[in-house]
């Protein structure tokens, strides 16, 4: 029974996290783009896999810039949240039916 009352307070601590991550998502909204928060985290972990695993993996991007560099300038551009639809339509996109280009958000 230990075990089961263990596994409850993981979960509590792991929703408390996920709560408190989203409230400050949601602060930082309100925030200029440059003073977020949240932004600065998402482009540092962009950055990490620029520098960590993009090298290890070949690239076949059809687009310029790269979808890890358009991430990061709509990001910086546009702030966490709309930045970050911005780079996930980017991603969607991103298939054998489509031509690619330059594409700048």
């Amino acid at each position: 029974m230990r075990f089961f009352s263990l596994n409850n307070m993981i979960l509590k601590v792991i929703a408390l996290v996920v709560a408190m991550a989203a409230g400050a998502a949601c602060l930082d909204m309100f925030r200029a783009p440059e003073k977020q928060i949240t932004g600065a985290l998402l482009v540092r972990s962009i950055e990490g896999y620029q520098k960590y695993l993009s090298s290890i993996i070949p690239t076949k991007c059809k687009f310029k810039p790269t979808c890890s560099e358009y991430s990061k300038t709509a990001i910086r551009k546009y702030g966490s949240f709309k930045g970050g639809l911005l780079s996930i339509w980017r991603i969607m996109r991103c298939s054998p039916l489509t031509d690619g280009g330059v594409d700048y958000p």
